[in-house]
């Protein structure tokens, strides 16, 4: 039997219509699997993660049990307790550590900059030396310093050359705004 249009035969069009419609079933199963695929690779990371979790509160709870023996010291447990809390609040709520102010400085200096230490004291305030091949590194350093949130008062406290090296030494002073948040 042929098509009454255009002569076409109707087997033909039957044909490119099944393979249309295989084509489309193909085409949601693979949909289907894909999103079967992220939505259990997603329950599984956040089961790792619940999974990781007891299991930290259980070493937690063990430690505390061995040393609620007999003879042992409960205010010193309390203490530690507490400090604990304090450290995981101070995480929790966002607050700021050494860490990440450290790592915020390790991304402010420039490439020629060769940090050799930094050094923080009490009441967030720090200290950064180390050797650079030009003077303009120094001042971009300083610079990228202030521009952190979180940090006040950075100034130079000195640069000099070392002509045998042909390095310029420096010492960077820095204050950290909020330091009751920061854990040493």
């Amino acid at each position: 039997m042929m098509h009454k249009l255009n002569l076409i035969p109707a087997e033909f069009l039957n044909e490119r219509g099944k393979k249309r419609q295989r084509f489309f079933y193909a085409f949601i199963a693979f949909l289907t699997a894909v999103l079967l695929l992220l939505v259990f690779t997603r329950i599984y990371g956040e089961v790792c993660k619940l999974r990781n979790e007891l299991e930290e509160v259980d070493r937690q709870l063990n430690f505390y049990r061995s040393a609620v023996g007999p003879g042992r010291d409960l205010e010193r447990l309390y203490s530690d307790l507490q400090e604990r809390r304090r450290i995981t609040s101070n995480l929790a709520t966002h607050k700021s550590t050494w860490s990440s102010y450290i790592q915020e400085i390790m991304k402010s200096s420039p490439e020629k900059i060769l940090l050799l230490s930094i050094d923080i004291g009490d009441g967030g305030s720090g200290v950064i030396r180390g050797t650079s091949p030009d003077n303009l590194s120094v001042a971009r350093m300083i610079e990228n310093l202030r521009r952190i949130d979180g940090f006040v008062g950075v100034k130079l406290g000195f640069i000099k050359l070392e002509t045998e090296k042909g390095l310029f030494t420096f010492e960077i002073y820095f204050q950290v705004q909020g330091n009751d948040a920061i854990e040493n």
